[in-house]
């Protein structure tokens, strides 16, 4: 089932909001690495933005250095590239294509392990983008090595699928949010198939995130887990898009 979200205020309930805010504690919101798009249409030219953030649209300058050393890579032939060089600019870490031009970036990270309600986990955080309008030619790309969630992304006119995979089979129930544009997205599980289709319109850029528990706990670096969340972020342009970047 879909649930879509605009986040529209009245006039004069901001000032009202920002003046309880003042009393409130600060609280920690969910932030995760993403692979944005530029604006390069020829393929020769592609790049993304490594960032690390709540959203998106909005890199965080000050959390650019918890994926300074994140590995990036191309898949192309489904064989990676090797690690892509990274320069640091006002949008992030910019990425550009590798010698053998394709429409897919990838980027991994464990983040270790982590404690929330409870219950200790470790945390994997994964990251792809689609660059370019040439979408039938995504499924191309492959499956990235070693990756046990995946997310394949399909258009169809006004709307889109994602094929959600574990180890190479359907995956029913996992977790999705989609950023439409900047005050409104979709959320909602996959359905027994491993898919999660929403319509759009007018969005240059399409950004969803995907979340599986893995029930398997371990140990790392000394410290035990009870559980291993995967977080997959899956960016990828609209064919059609003609209106500006998620802002």
């Amino acid at each position: 089932m879909l649930r879509q979200h605009h986040h529209r205020f009245p006039a004069g309930l901001p000032g009202l909001i920002l003046s309880l805010l003042v009393s409130l504690p600060v609280t920690a919101h969910a932030h995760f690495m993403w692979l944005v798009p530029t604006s390069d249409q020829k393929i020769e030219d592609q790049s993304v933005h490594l960032i690390f953030s709540e959203l998106a649209s909005v890199p965080e300058a000050d959390l650019l250095k918890l994926v300074e050393q994140v590995e990036v890579r191309q898949l192309a032939g489904k064989q990676l590239s090797d690690k892509l060089p990274l320069s640091n600019t006002d949008d992030g870490l910019l990425v550009k294509t590798a010698g053998s031009p394709s429409p897919l970036f990838v980027a991994e990270k464990v983040f270790g392990v982590r404690e929330r309600a409870g219950k200790s986990f470790l945390l994997q955080y994964f990251a792809k983008s689609y660059v370019g309008h040439e979408h039938p030619l995504w499924p191309d790309s492959g499956t990235v090595p070693g990756w046990k969630l995946e997310a394949l992304p399909s258009i169809n006119g006004n709307s889109a699928t994602l094929h959600c995979t574990w180890n190479n089979h359907p995956l029913p129930g996992a977790e999705i949010v989609v950023q439409l544009d900047g005050d409104s997205s979709v959320e909602g599980k996959t359905n027994d198939n491993g898919d999660f289709t929403f319509s759009f319109e007018k969005q240059y850029l399409i950004a969803a995130r995907i979340k599986h528990v893995e029930p398997v706990g371990g140990d790392l670096d000394g410290k035990k887990f009870e559980e291993t969340r995967h977080y997959l972020t899956v960016t990828f342009d609209n064919p059609t898009g003609t209106e500006k970047p998620l802002a």
